[in-house]
């Protein structure tokens, strides 16, 4: 049988059993809302007022998550103390169900952390509709993940009292409780999430707003000019800003968490904040900050949330930090040091979640080895140190380009993790292919074409060579093209692919489109138009590197690509970001047709 996350004790007593389907449960003794469970589970599962098989018995004795199944020949007791833990236990006799696993047993589980969370990022582009939002929500409830944030910068979420990203198709206050009463049905916490320090590029850019910039004219990092995206916080009206994008959120939650984000101040202590940095220090002036925006978010009964990345580096900054604050500690390459860094949390006193990747943006098809390493060394960490849970990352930089099947398996093995016992490569591709993507094989070519930067010849910090392609194309169409086409061609050629690497890549990736022949599915697709997109990266780099000719079909294979994108997005996602996420690729065609002129 495979069980994921796996139990912690499983007991067999008797014979295999063969219940009639669709096995009857009893409705008086249903804890949960069963008409909000997956789809899925309905197929062998219904209500039944006169007769069931199913019963789900209270029991305080047992911990808030905890169950115990007991299978017998005429009837299984689900035991549990809350809800959640009826829940978990009812999927656990799913899983055994669909299998055809069923015989007499006993099976007692609870979870390892008390927070089992992901998180996916809403506003770089790709903003899902209300329907794979609730399906999102469905298929992490069945991994038994507790924990949902729907990372917000700019206008993915309409400020009603600040309405400028309104022509964004941007998440509203009404959806966002609809969806978090939809979640709570199916024990998962939606916590709100909004940025309010760094990442304000979006605001920034307007004109009423320039003024709170600590960089007015942007600033330069790893060798590019960047626009303005950090406030000035001694400004006491950057502080108000946040405060109304926040409050919208906040009157609405019914969570007790709120995530403030504030990482990445780039700009912090370069411009306007500059003299009183120098006159305390930067970490001084960001805490006073941060101190300010937590009191707001105290206010309203919320905990407050923030990533590390600036704490965690200044280890004099642990004495300043606002009490009852959870810092949130992120790593997304296979050598981030969760252990040393959570040992630090821990000797410091400090509450911490620990927050792993799918590893699927920056890569067109995931990065395995990252995904694996972070997440199992997340877990590992926070079991160790007695952290509050991990909560696993989905970010979407440079056009969320990245289809949503190729962050299935980040989410499954950090709830395999965050449980209990790691599953292997194996069980993860078996459990997907039965209880989510329910076509056999598929996640096996997901697995595959996820291995694919380990073939490269050289490691590249949170992407892959063959991204570079898209990472390195200027979206901006008003940029002269002869000066994109010079960038883009330096940034290959500084950096350059090995022949081998880039030949078995190609074939590692057209022996898998080869296999999906037999496959008819909307996940299918996408990852055929991923590979298409792998394939024109690969090609594009290799002509550039050996000063080959690009050609008429390289443009067409560019222009399918774009169209299919297109077609895709609509399937899972709102219109608003989809030509911002075009770009790039829109950007890299108008290159090809360029170059190819240049012979």
């Amino acid at each position: 049988m495979n069980l994921i996350p796996k139990v912690k004790s499983l007991k067999i007593t008797g014979d295999l059993l063969h219940y009639n389907l669709p096995i009857r449960i009893c409705k008086d003794s249903c804890p949960f809302d069963f008409e909000t469970i997956p789809i899925q589970c309905k197929e062998i599962f219904e209500l039944n007022e006169k007769s069931s098989i199913v019963k789900f018995v209270l029991d305080i004795e047992l911990k808030k998550e905890e169950f115990i199944i007991s299978i017998l020949k005429s009837e299984v007791l689900i035991r549990s103390s809350s809800v959640s833990g009826a829940l978990y236990g009812f999927y656990t006799l799913y899983q055994l169900a669909l299998q055809d696993e069923l015989q007499e047993m006993i099976i007692q589980d609870s979870p390892d952390l008390e927070v089992r969370g992901v998180m996916i990022d809403i506003s770089r582009n790709k903003i899902p509709s209300m329907d794979q939002l609730m399906i999102l929500i469905s298929e992490l409830s069945l991994m038994k993940i507790n924990h949902l944030e729907l990372y917000v910068e700019g206008f993915s979420f309409l400020v009603k009292a600040l309405p400028e990203g309104e022509s964004l198709t941007p998440l509203t206050a009404e959806e966002f409780t609809f969806l978090q009463e939809y979640a709570k049905k199916l024990s998962i916490d939606l916590v709100p999430n909004m940025n309010g320090l760094g990442h304000m590029s979006d605001w920034l850019t307007l004109e009423k707003y320039r003024h709170l910039a600590e960089k007015e004219d942007g600033f330069m990092a790893w060798g590019h000019h960047f626009k303005a995206s950090t406030l000035f916080p001694l400004n006491p009206d950057s502080l108000k800003l946040v405060e109304t994008m926040y409050e919208e959120l906040l009157v609405c939650s019914k969570s007790k968490f709120f995530n403030m984000n504030l990482d990445e101040p780039f700009e912090l202590g370069q411009g306007k904040s500059k003299e009183e940095c120098e006159k305390t220090s930067k970490v001084e002036v960001y805490l006073n900050y941060v101190s300010k925006l937590s009191d707001f978010v105290k206010s309203h009964q919320l905990t407050p949330l923030m990533w590390g990345d600036v704490v965690i580096h200044h280890p004099e900054a642990y004495s300043l930090l606002p009490k009852d604050v959870i810092l949130c500690d992120w790593g997304y390459d296979y050598d981030y040091p969760f252990e040393r860094h959570t040992k630090e949390l821990s000797e410091h006193g400090v509450k911490f979640l620990l927050s792993p990747g799918t590893s699927s943006w920056n890569s067109f098809a995931s990065r395995n080895k990252d995904m694996l390493a972070t997440t199992l060394g997340a877990n590992q960490a926070a079991k160790k140190y007695q952290g509050l849970g991990v909560m696993t990352t989905d970010w979407g930089d440079f056009g969320h380009l990245q289809y949503h099947p190729f962050s299935y398996r980040g989410y499954l093995y950090h709830a395999g993790c965050s449980w209990g016992e790691e599953p292997t490569q194996n069980e993860l591709n078996e459990w997907l292919d039965v209880f989510i993507l329910k076509q056999k094989g598929l996640s096996s070519i997901l697995h595959q074409l996820s291995t694919y930067s380990e073939l490269e010849n050289q490691y590249v910090y949170n992407s892959t060579l063959v991204f570079q392609t898209m990472m390195f194309t200027d979206p901006d169409l008003r940029t002269p093209i002869a000066l994109r086409s010079d960038f883009l061609k330096q940034s290959i050629l500084s950096r350059p692919m090995t022949d081998k690497a880039m030949d078995d890549i190609l074939k590692l990736i057209l022996n898998q489109k080869e296999l999906l022949k037999s496959y008819d599915s909307l996940e299918a697709d996408e990852i055929n138009n991923c590979i298409s997109m792998m394939a024109l990266s690969i090609n594009f780099q290799k002509k550039i590197i050996h000063g080959l000719p690009l050609s008429s079909d390289d443009s067409n294979l560019a222009q399918k690509i774009i169209q299919t994108h297109q077609i895709l997005w609509l399937k899972r996602n709102r219109s608003g970001g989809m030509n911002q996420s075009l770009s790039r690729l829109v950007s890299l065609k108008e290159i090809i047709e360029f170059l190819s002129k240049q012979v």
